[in-house]
């Protein structure tokens, strides 16, 4: 079932009760990394504290094709 990307990273940030120092971001392929970010003369960096696999690549939700038909006739 689709799920707004808003509420996965609020999901996610609330069971990883995260604190100011980490982020939830989407790193792709339907997965998502609980990042920290450190600054460095040469401007951002950060380090993957941990990555939630979302949604597994090898099964295709067959939601997605109804949406992805949708969208590519309009």
């Amino acid at each position: 079932m689709p799920v707004h990307f808003d509420c996965i990273i609020t999901h996610i940030a609330e069971s990883e009760g995260l604190d100011q120092e980490g982020s939830v971001v989407y790193i792709g392929g339907g997965c998502f990394g609980i990042l920290k970010f450190t600054g460095s003369s040469q401007g951002p960096r950060f380090t993957i504290k941990k990555v939630v696999e979302w949604e597994q690549r090898e099964q295709r939700a067959p939601w997605r094709k109804t949406v992805s038909d949708r969208y590519s006739t309009t």
